[in-house]
Parts: C-alpha cells; sequence; structure tokens
C-alpha cells in the first residue's frame, strides 16, 4: 500500500483523477441530460394543449394518487347526457379569462343578447341556440331571467338562412323603460363582422371598425374556428333603432351599421365520456378523484353518481364506499377523524378555499400524491399547496394560472381524458429515466472498478482520462436518446413509485460483476491470453467497455423482462436507431483520433470481432439473470400458496 501512495508512477494521482472524471460524469451529466430529455418529453406529452410553468410536473403526474376537482366542469354535470360549456369568450381586442375586466355595458349588451331566448319561442333557432348559454351567462355575466323579462318586451323576431347550415338570428327589443328599441343579431362571427361598422373595446368605447381593427376580429376568428373538436363559435351584434320602428313579427330587419359586441364559442361535453376517464384513472393507474367545490353538497352527489365516483357493493349493503359530507361537518371532524377518513372523502360541498387547502394538507401527511385541478382566483393558495396545480382553461383567472404547474388550454375531448394521457406519458417517461440510470450507473461502476482494482493490484491503469471522459459522455448522450423512445409494453401496464427497483440493482449488479471480472482478468493476463503486446491489451479493454455499453443500451429497453428486442423497429423507437448509430460513429472517430494523435495501438479484425462478442455475452448474462429471478419468484409464490 506504501509503494501504491508514494510509487514513482503516482499511482494515487492517477486513480483520484479517473475516480473524479466517473464522478464528474453522474453528478453533471445525468442532470443535464435528464433536464434535456424532461423539457423535450414534456412538450411531446402535452402536445400544444397545455403549457407547464414547472418543467417536472409531467414527471410529478405519474405519482399522483389524488386528483381534486374544484369546480364544475368538463362534463361533471348532475344532467346524464350532454352538456354545453363555454370554452372561449373573446371581446374587445383579446379573449376573456375570469380575472378580466370588462365594462357594464358591453355585459348587459351580451346578457340582452343572450336573454332573448326568454322573449321567444325556444323551438325557434334563436331560442333553442341561444338557451344553451343561458346557465353560463346567469353563473358569469350575472344576467337574471327575471329581471331581462320585466323591463324587455319582444318587438319581432326571425331566422335568416345565410347558407344551408347557418342562420342569422335576428331580435328586436323595447326596453319598458326608456321605450328603447334595440336590434340584437347573433349568427357565424364572419358574417356577423360583415355587418358591423363599429365595436366596442373592453373598456366600453364605441370604437370604428379600421382595417388594423378588421384584421385582429378575422384573426380572433380564425383562432375561434380552429378547433374543429369544438361546437360552432357564435357572434354578438346589435344597434339602436328609432322609436317609430314597426315591423312585422317574422320578416326579417335591414342589418348594418351594427355594433360587434364579442363572440363565445361552446364546447360540447359528455357525462359518459367523463365517466369513462375517471373510472379508467381509478382502475388503470390507482388514481381518486375528488369533488370539493363551494356548489350544495346534493347537487354534487348527484354528479359523483353520474361519473361513478360514489360506488356500492353487495356486501356494503349499499353502504357508499366514499364519503360525502359538507365542509362544516368536516370542520368540525377532530384531528384524529380527519386523519382516519380523509382519504375516503369524494364528495365535499360548500368549501372554503381554506377547507380545500386542509383537505391537501391531509391526503399529503398520508402519503398521497394530490393533483388540484381549478381554476378561480380564490384556488390559487390551494393549486401552491398541491403537488401538480392543474388551472382549466382560458377562464381560469391569471393568478390561477400563475399558481399552478400546468395550463391546459385546449382540453380536446375531455379534460379527465387529458389529465389521463398526461399521467401516462409521465409514468412512460419515469421508465425511460429508469432505463437511463440503468445505463449509467452501469457504465459508471464498472469502470471505476476496472480502474481501481487495476492501479491497486496491478499497479497500471486499465482507462486513461480521457477515454473515461469519453466514455461518460457518450453514454450520458445514449441515455438522452434512450429517454425519447416510445414506451415498452411492460410500462404501459404497470409502474412503480421508486425510481430504483430490485430489478435494476440486479441488472447492475450482473454486467458490473462481469466486466469487472472480464476487464480486470484481460490486464492481468491479456498479452498471454491474445499473443499481442500490451497497448492493443489496453485498446481491446477500453473498446470492449465501449461496446459493452452499446449492448447494454438494448437491455436496458426492459428492465424486467427478457424480450428486449420486443417493439424494436416501431417507428416510435426511431430515436433508439439514430442514438446507436451516433453511439458506433463517435467511437470509430474516437479511435481513429486517438491513433493518429495519441500513437495509440489499432485493433485487428480479429481482436475487433473478441470485443463484439465480449459485448454479446452481456446480451446471454441478461437473459441467465432474469430468468434465475422469474425462477426464484415463482418457487416463493408457490411456496406461499401451498
Amino acid at each position: 500500500m506504501k509503494g501504491f501512495v508514494t510509487g514513482s508512477k503516482s499511482t494515487a494521482r492517477v486513480l483520484t483523477t479517473l475516480l473524479s472524471v466517473s464522478l464528474l460524469g453522474v453528478m453533471e451529466g445525468m442532470p443535464l441530460v435528464i433536464s434535456i430529455a424532461t423539457i423535450i418529453w414534456s412538450r411531446k406529452t402535452l402536445a400544444r394543449k397545455a403549457t407547464e410553468r414547472d418543467y417536472l410536473a409531467c414527471i410529478k403526474m405519474a405519482s399522483v394518487t389524488t386528483v381534486i376537482c374544484a369546480d364544475k366542469f368538463g362534463g361533471l354535470t348532475e344532467h346524464d347526457y350532454k352538456e354545453v360549456e363555454i370554452d372561449k369568450f373573446y371581446v374587445g381586442e383579446g379573449f376573456v379569462c375570469e380575472s378580466s375586466v370588462v365594462a357594464s355595458n358591453v355585459l348587459d349588451g351580451l346578457c340582452d343578447g343572450i336573454g332573448t331566448v326568454f322573449l321567444t319561442h325556444e323551438d325557434d333557432y334563436c331560442g333553442s341556440e341561444l338557451g344553451q348559454m343561458v346557465s353560463w351567462a346567469e353563473a358569469k355575466l350575472g344576467m337574471k331571467r327575471e329581471s331581462v323579462i320585466e323591463q324587455c318586451t319582444l318587438i319581432s323576431y326571425c331566422s335568416v338562412n345565410i347558407d344551408p347550415l347557418q342562420q342569422l338570428c335576428q331580435v328586436v327589443i323595447m326596453e319598458k323603460s326608456s321605450k328603447g328599441r334595440t336590434l340584437h343579431c347573433k349568427g357565424p362571427p364572419g358574417y356577423i363582422l360583415s355587418l358591423c361598422s363599429h365595436q366596442y373595446d373592453a373598456d366600453g368605447r364605441i370604437q370604428e371598425i379600421d382595417e388594423p381593427r378588421r384584421r385582429t376580429l378575422e384573426q380572433a376568428i380564425q383562432q375561434m374556428q380552429s378547433d374543429q373538436e369544438a361546437d360552432q363559435a357564435i357572434a354578438f351584434a346589435y344597434k339602436y333603432v328609432t322609436m317609430d320602428f314597426d315591423h312585422e313579427c317574422s320578416a326579417p330587419v335591414e342589418s348594418k351599421d351594427l355594433i360587434f359586441l364579442g363572440m363565445i364559442r361552446q364546447r360540447e361535453t359528455r357525462t359518459d365520456d367523463t365517466k369513462r376517464a375517471i373510472t379508467r384513472l381509478k382502475a388503470e393507474r390507482g388514481i381518486r378523484t375528488v369533488l370539493a367545490t363551494r356548489d350544495d353538497v346534493a347537487v354534487l352527489e348527484t354528479i359523483a353518481r353520474n361519473c361513478g365516483l360514489l360506488l356500492t357493493t353487495p356486501e356494503s349493503a349499499g353502504e357508499d364506499l366514499s364519503v360525502s359530507i359538507t365542509a362544516e361537518e368536516f370542520r368540525k371532524w377532530s384531528d384524529e377523524q380527519k386523519m382516519e377518513k380523509v382519504d375516503k372523502i369524494c364528495v365535499m360541498g360548500n368549501c372554503l378555499p381554506s377547507d380545500k387547502i386542509l383537505l391537501i394538507e391531509l391526503l399529503q401527511k398520508k402519503g398521497h400524491a394530490v393533483a388540484l385541478l381549478a381554476q378561480r382566483t380564490t384556488d390559487a393558495p390551494a393549486l401552491r399547496k398541491a403537488d401538480v396545480g392543474i388551472a382549466f382553461g382560458s377562464w381560469s383567472s391569471e393568478l390561477a394560472r400563475e399558481c399552478s404547474d400546468i395550463t391546459i388550454w385546449d382540453i380536446g375531448s375531455n379534460p379527465f381524458t387529458f389529465l389521463l394521457n398526461v399521467v401516462v406519458g409521465g409514468i412512460h417517461f419515469q421508465e425511460n429515466i429508469r432505463k437511463s440510470i440503468q445505463l449509467q450507473l452501469i457504465v459508471t461502476i464498472s469502470s471505476t472498478l476496472i480502474n481501481f482494482t487495476a492501479i491497486v493490484f496491478l499497479g497500471d491503469s486499465s482507462i486513461t482520462a480521457a477515454q473515461l471522459l469519453w466514455l461518460n459522455l457518450v453514454v450520458a448522450l445514449a441515455g438522452l436518446v434512450l429517454m425519447l423512445t416510445g414506451p415498452s409494453p411492460a410500462a404501459v401496464t404497470s409502474s412503480s413509485g421508486k425510481l430504483m427497483t430490485k430489478a435494476m440493482w440486479r441488472n447492475i449488479a450482473i454486467q458490473a460483476s462481469y466486466q469487472t471480472a472480464v476487464f480486470v482478468g484481460l490486464q492481468h493476463r491479456g498479452k498471454d491470453m491474445l499473443g499481442t503486446s500490451g497497448g492493443r491489451v489496453k485498446s481491446v479493454i477500453y473498446n470492449g467497455l465501449f461496446l459493452c455499453q452499446m449492448f447494454n443500451k438494448f437491455v436496458a429497453r426492459e428492465i424486467e423482462r427478457k424480450n428486449f428486442m420486443s417493439g424494436l423497429f416501431e417507428k416510435k423507437n426511431v430515436w433508439f436507431w439514430v442514438g446507436l448509430v451516433g453511439f458506433l460513429m463517435s467511437q470509430i472517430v474516437f479511435a481513429a483520433a486517438e491513433h493518429v494523435i495519441g500513437g495509440t495501438p489499432g485493433l485487428t479484425f480479429q481482436l475487433w470481432g473478441f470485443c463484439f462478442l465480449i459485448g454479446v455475452v452481456s446480451w446471454v448474462l441478461d437473459w441467465i439473470g432474469k430468468t434465475v429471478s422469474d425462477l426464484i419468484g415463482l418457487v416463493g409464490f408457490w411456496k406461499y400458496n401451498l
């Protein structure tokens, strides 16, 4: 040992250098490539339907065990049929969210336009189409049915066919207090815009629609109509007509020089789609959905039963498996009762923001990872408290979006289906991270053991610092490419909350032990075994170690299954082959440069074949190790059941 520390070759200094390079590859290389891969995978998972403030949010979704929904949206309705919700709302020169301020005269004009449904026949086009917006206008715009009926009188209304698929609705009403008469028009945004000469901005001022404003409106219309899955967008406009206006009830009115009010886009959701998504979240991923809103508990119970949240079994004799309570009852529980029953709560009505925060804290204390789906300003503290905060749609307040980790902009067919896709994407990426970690740890452990053993016992290093640095760099890049490949069949059906699994440690132990034994043996007896010089033996060791990592890249595709070739030639794994070609090309370039610049001896075809043979044995050992592991597990299963 004294010679090791003070020897002429400064072996201690060499060993320290090599260990530093290995640690540098683990401490700096892995976080870098994982961060890059996470950002790329998150963009792929969200598929331009959402944005993330925390780039780790999609990975966190893989560990979520409870989703708390803080409002009624996405098909959460007390009616067991299709429901229409408002997806986008445009006024002035921009889209409106919950925290936006819109002038009262603009809101009054929209409420009057939508409220004409109370004055017309519901089976008419004007009544049937606007009727779907009534509940939204009452909740968001403050429209009141009684006020519209009391303050307005119907003068005339009719529907005009623009083309076989589109109609224009015209309604003339009179305000009883002022006797003023107003023509309200609603229909396709593009056609309504062509009838308008002025528009209201968000501050309630009337502005002339010049060319720049018209282009802005046309771009907004194009954005409104870009989603094929959404229903048709509807625009509203109006103008005052003269006091002596007298018109036949069913005849069309001349519509020109209107004032443009705004546009609304509807989206149809179905309770059965929501129920299917919630059921899959529970059955496939073990994720519970909890309704905790300010609505009355009776309404939430109806929604929960329609969506499959409140379940009963024959064994329970009709007793609900989940708890449905009011927030007031929840507050009255003792701390012990709260901790005991919190993970059974399915519905909690009449919630205050503080109740939602307490619910999240209790669930987290019991080991749950909580995702909160919300959109109101008052829910911002709860969004921060949750493990993953998710703001929903353009109606989310600005503060809610700032406090969330993910903001869903385009929900597609159903927001809960979207959440399921995010969870599955997170699980897939989590599995890919495990593959990359396994690949990196094998090369780090094996190269460290090879150098340590060779220097301490043989007095010479098998691998130079430059070679080790290059190996760590290429393996790190190979791990990055491996994290971008498609999911394996095993990852789709199973997942583990642990980052390092027993199967990974088994694979690492087998491959690192094999590589250490082979290459230390070559360092000791390579000249006699291969009949060549010491320089070429070192080249065999380095190139063989490099090729072992290439074959381990195949092994890492399936951490638990033996058939790591399954699905390898599918389109989703094109990045795997790109990385493999790059892996080989990088080694060819490095070997040529090392031979020309450093004078390292080249290898004959026979020695290259020997290096490839060493790598192929990695596949055989992987198959043997997994087979033995399966047999041990099978024997244990038999003993347990006998």
